[in-house]
């Protein structure tokens, strides 16, 4: 017999002072997954320069290996982590200060494939 299940967290990940300003000024939310996958929703208007797409690259990066590290967790506690499943993203209003260094609460999910031999019922 097998099945999916869906889990999903909310990680503190801590980010640079930078990033989170470069965040708090132009993203109202990323999103992501599966490789270089990355969506964003701007809060204002501005020229996209190089430097704000190395920053958004950077922190894509960030999230989705925090991201794969957590699901792979998952998948160690089930059975087999289903393929391109993993998701992140952002809120709004998810950027914090805790002991003088910044983070952002990350919304993660992933699908993970799960098992018992039709013996054991």
């Amino acid at each position: 017999m097998e099945w999916v299940e869906n889990y999903s967290n909310v990680l503190e990940v801590e980010i640079t002072k930078e990033q989170a300003s470069f965040l708090e000024e132009y993203i109202s939310n990323m999103s992501g997954g599966d490789g270089d996958k990355v969506e964003r929703n701007y809060k204002k208007d501005f020229i996209l320069k190089e430097e704000h797409e190395d920053m958004i690259q950077e922190l894509h990066e960030l999230f989705y290996e925090e991201l794969c590290e957590w699901a792979d967790n998952q998948a160690e506690l089930s059975d087999e982590l289903v393929e391109g499943s993993e998701t992140y993203e952002t809120g709004i209003y998810s950027i914090f200060k805790k002991d003088n260094k910044f983070f952002i609460d990350l919304e993660v999910s992933c699908e993970v494939e799960c098992y018992i031999d039709d013996d054991y019922w």
